[in-house]
């Protein structure tokens, strides 16, 4: 990964919510301002130079953990906001508003989505003009759940909740959109596991249901999931394993609402101590990126690249994880691997 020159977005003591893919060469920045207001702003990308629209704002009082807003794009001009309302009893609520270029029109009239306090908000898209939103009810025993957006022009409205996580508590929720009717979404299930849990959520009409929830991991996690689909039918779930604080992901097979997962493999296991993980999709040839704060490392922001390899295709990269014979494996495709054993430094090795 070659980074470009940062580009300030927000003053100091702000934070960078969430950020959406609009095209090959823009994105939307979603962030919190030192002061509580939450702005959007559309950012072109040329080379690897970011170029900021001007600043948009949402909403006055947001409170100020990264999880209690996010953005999705809901038609090719159009950002839906989801957040929790600072200002009103933490209540849980989505603006939408149009673009052109790099400028935001007025964002609509408020929809509230959730009545009780609200934490934990991820937003995807369903189809144009539908999105869903999935957050933890507070108020209602921590739940885990999930409520249709449909916008007609920039004005919301908000279907009744739908509990995906109705036994256990519910944070550290993400989601991506696989389909014009299905978002795969991952969580931490905290309470007598703490597992990392995935699970597809299925638009009919304009109801809201689940497939059956998959736990991908054995060992408790921390609350800091990230989850990108990279088709139809596949997508990585990435999370902090809480007994090692290594870094860790998993391919996830998805057909209709049934989730298999593969095997569980380790990014980031030599300085341990990972933090506010995030996944995002790089090509349509399996590649993906990781980014993530090293806590062993001083903090510093990390990133890696990795692309899935068909283990009956010759191709040579650094795994940090085996698998069985029959799965394909996720390699770097370049780089360097600091757990390798027994290789003599300087020494010729042959692989067949």
């Amino acid at each position: 990964v070659t980074w470009g020159t940062p580009v300030e977005a927000t003053d100091v003591g702000g934070n960078i919510n969430d950020i959406v893919r609009i095209d090959d060469s823009t994105i939307a920045i979603l962030y919190r301002d030192s002061g509580s207001i939450l702005y959007a702003r559309i950012v072109t990308v040329s080379g690897s130079v970011p170029t900021l629209g001007t600043a948009s704002a949402v909403h006055t009082n947001v409170p100020a953990a990264i999880d209690r807003a996010a953005i999705t794009l809901i038609d090719t001009d159009k950002l839906a906001v989801a957040y929790v309302d600072g200002a009103d009893a933490n209540k849980g609520k989505a603006k939408a508003a149009t673009f052109t270029g790099t400028t935001i029109g007025t964002w609509g009239t408020a929809a509230e989505f959730e009545a009780g306090t609200t934490q934990y908000v991820t937003i995807s898209k369903f189809d144009t003009d539908k999105a869903g939103v999935f957050y933890q009810d507070d108020a209602d025993a921590d739940k885990g759940k999930g409520a249709l957006l449909v916008a007609t022009g920039t004005a919301l409205a908000a279907a009744a909740p739908v509990d995906f996580e109705a036994v256990e508590v519910a944070i550290g929720i993400s989601s991506d959109q696989l389909d014009t009717n299905k978002i795969i979404i991952a969580y931490e299930q905290a309470g007598a596991l703490d597992e990392c849990v995935t699970i597809v959520a299925s638009l009919t009409g304009l109801t809201i249901s689940y497939g059956a929830a998959v736990a991908v991991n054995a060992a408790n996690i921390d609350p800091s999931t990230s989850i990108v689909a990279m088709s139809t039918t596949e997508a990585y779930v990435g999370y902090e394993e809480r007994a090692s604080s290594d870094g860790k992901f998993v391919k996830l097979s998805i057909a209709g609402t049934v989730i298999t997962a593969g095997s569980e493999q380790t990014f980031n296991g030599a300085t341990n101590n990972v933090a506010y993980i995030s996944l995002a999709k790089v090509s349509d040839k399996g590649k993906f990126i990781i980014c993530y704060r090293d806590e062993g490392a001083a903090n510093i922001g990390n990133a890696e690249v990795y692309q899935e390899y068909d283990n009956s295709v010759a191709a040579v990269g650094f795994a940090q994880s085996t698998v069985a014979a029959t799965d394909p494996v996720v390699v770097r495709s370049k780089g360097t691997e600091a757990n390798q054993a027994g290789l003599t430094i300087g020494s010729v090795y042959y692989l067949v």
